[in-house]
């Protein structure tokens, strides 16, 4: 399961690098982050304990359990960017997925994941924080990620 939703991303990532017409939106990474929501990581840590149990490395892990939180219909643009604390000693990693242009929403173009992972004493490796925020289509509310949910 966590391959064949790898699998979908890296699909709809090479479909978001095929050429297009030009858009006046920023690039994904530049669009503002004006607010966010808790989320529940229960889901994460399920996902996050079948990749360990798979003998995944902490970086799979953690891609598998962003993929699994992509919608089911491939958006036409993804981004995701997973960096390793070294503040931290190299116990915590930052992610940040955005999955935007999904076809199957006619309010939600998009939804932002801002997630924070570490290993713990035992080398377990568990989500410590998690916030969620969306994007709307034009005419149906703020083009920016907020907590605030699409008209």
């Amino acid at each position: 399961m966590v391959v064949a939703r790898l699998l979908t991303v890296v699909c709809a990532l090479a479909i978001a690098a095929a050429p297009g017409p030009a858009a006046a939106e920023p690039p994904l990474g530049a669009v503002p982050l004006e607010g966010s929501v808790a989320m529940d990581l229960a889901p994460v840590q399920a996902v996050l304990a079948e990749a360990a149990a798979g003998g995944a490395s902490d970086h799979a892990a953690i891609l598998a359990a962003i993929t699994a939180l992509a919608p089911d219909a491939a958006p036409r643009e993804s981004l995701i960017d997973l960096r390793r604390d070294s503040a931290e000693g190299g116990r915590r990693f930052r992610a940040t997925a955005i999955f935007d242009a999904v076809p199957d929403d006619d309010s939600v173009s998009g939804q932002r994941f801002d997630l924070v992972f570490a290993t713990d004493d035992s080398g377990r490796l568990v989500a410590l924080e998690g916030r969620r925020a969306w994007r709307c289509w034009p005419d149906r509310g703020h083009r920016s990620f907020s907590a605030e949910r699409c008209r």
